[in-house]
């Protein structure tokens, strides 16, 4: 099968790695190009290592910033302008590629992004959306309209993917149409490590307010006075906006916690990390997936995880296999610090035992690809 992916992130963010592991079991037995803004960042020089041809071109989202969120940040209105410039470049430059691989499916990978479509309608070539947002209650607002992008997802020859049961309710998908495949986090060849826990709690992902990081030191303060020796870990990037980390850092000062507040930057050893973690804490508002939480898993890490979206998604599925639980829920920073007092008082094997399990048998990248492969075959069958 020929197969063209398109990505608008080239770097190794949640959709980029989730792309690869898809690529990476498929590109022995299909003919597979993708079409990305820059082959020369993290995921082009991945696929380039398997053999898989990388054409680029820039371009970016269909999104326009929040301006309550962005009026402080120059940075995300110049690129939505130069997103918005770039596009129609990328769209003639895709047609010739589509003109000349002919490829039996296009995939776009991710949702806030409508490059593809009206191409392959064009041309009579089935088109895959995977959709991996909530976006506007993200903050991502559709260009030129939401309304306009519901519309799209539902046009001929479009065929959605949802990466939760949720995110298909959100969007009203259409049962026998569109479907529901989770990502397949953990790749080929991948060992789980498990060691002795440390007197620490993790945070791993971007560190801004829809994440749910005030929520996390707010929980942190108040656990801290019934537990001084344990430690908060955060792990990632701060967020653009400047006036987030200033809130933050201002909390952590009046809060007296600083000195067990440590924040990490980029760190290369998460897995490292989350196997001596007393647990990972996973408190975005409106999280798609929950990418981290099923690595957290994977190594034998407690997650403590807000219940909504994917990572409530992925607790039912738990406890509906093993009819207890494989983590810790909690719907407010109240909860939040019950949790983290369960966790250190409670300690339970079978817990991580059943969490690992759920893993492996729903969210490896094998699982994912088997699943994509077999919609594919669905569609063009269906044609």
């Amino acid at each position: 099968m020929k197969i063209l992916y398109i990505t608008s992130d080239s770097g190794w963010g949640g959709s980029s790695v989730a792309l690869f592991n898809i690529i990476e079991n498929l590109c022995t037995l299909n003919k597979i190009i993708v079409f990305l803004p820059n082959k020369t960042g993290t995921l082009g020089q991945r696929l380039n290592k398997l053999g898989v041809t990388c054409i680029d071109s820039p371009f970016g989202i269909n999104c326009y910033p929040h301006l309550a969120l962005s009026i402080s940040s120059l940075k995300s209105i110049w690129f939505f302008l130069k997103s918005f410039y770039y596009i129609p470049k990328a769209k003639a430059k895709l047609e010739q590629v589509i003109k000349s691989f002919k490829p039996d499916i296009v995939h776009q990978n991710v949702g806030p992004l409508n490059l593809s479509l009206g191409i392959c309608q064009k041309y009579n070539i089935p088109h895959v959306w995977h959709l991996r947002e909530y976006q506007e209650l993200m903050g991502m607002h559709f260009f030129p309209t939401t309304s306009v992008f519901r519309k799209s997802i539902f046009s001929k020859n479009n065929y959605n993917v949802a990466i939760t049961n949720d995110i298909f309710k959100f969007y009203n998908l259409r049962n026998g149409i569109d479907t529901v495949i989770y990502d397949g986090v953990i790749p080929n060849g991948v060992f789980a490590h498990k060691c002795s826990k440390e007197k620490y709690f993790l945070y791993v992902g971007r560190i801004q307010d829809v994440k749910g990081v005030m929520d996390i030191l707010i929980a942190f303060k108040d656990f801290h006075r019934l537990y001084p020796e344990y430690r908060l870990l955060l792990a990632g990037n701060w967020d653009t906006s400047l006036d987030f980390k200033k809130k933050c850092d201002e909390f952590i000062a009046v809060s007296q916690i600083s000195s067990c507040v440590d924040f990490l930057g980029q760190r290369t050893d998460i897995y490292k990390l989350m196997s001596k973690a007393q647990a990972l804490i996973v408190a975005s508002k409106f999280e798609g997936f929950g990418f981290i939480s099923v690595e957290a898993m994977f190594n034998y890490c407690y997650v403590i995880g807000r219940n909504t979206g994917g990572i409530k998604e992925q607790f039912d599925k738990g406890l509906e296999a093993f009819g207890s639980e494989i983590g810790f829920r909690f719907e407010d920073v109240k909860g939040l610090v019950h949790a983290m007092t369960l966790v250190v008082n409670e300690y339970s094997e079978e817990m991580l035992n059943n969490a690992k399990n759920i893993v492996d048998s729903n969210y490896t990248s094998k699982v994912c690809a088997e699943n994509i492969m077999n919609f594919y075959d669905k569609i063009l069958k269906g044609r």
